[in-house]
């Protein structure tokens, strides 16, 4: 499914959720709109970060990946 879709959906069952479980009291809307909250925070983190910027004549760029924060050394050796 497309992000846009998802979000759209998500957003829908957020504010439906919040207007009948606040408004008419129906606990399994709020908590639907809850877990529509979660969702929403989940797509926001696996959103990559994408940075273009144009290069003149002669310029060169270097990528480079950061390892994220963890505790443990998750690199191995493939043989």
């Amino acid at each position: 499914m497309p992000t846009k879709l998802l979000e759209y959906i998500t957003k829908r069952l957020v504010t439906q959720g919040l207007k009948k479980g606040a408004t008419e009291g129906s606990f399994l809307w709020l908590a639907i709109a809850v877990l529509g909250m979660l969702f929403k925070f989940v797509l926001k983190q696996r959103k990559p970060k994408v940075i273009t910027e144009k290069l003149r004549l002669g310029e060169t760029i270097t990528i480079s990946h950061l390892p994220g924060k963890t505790d443990r050394d998750t690199s191995r050796i493939i043989r």
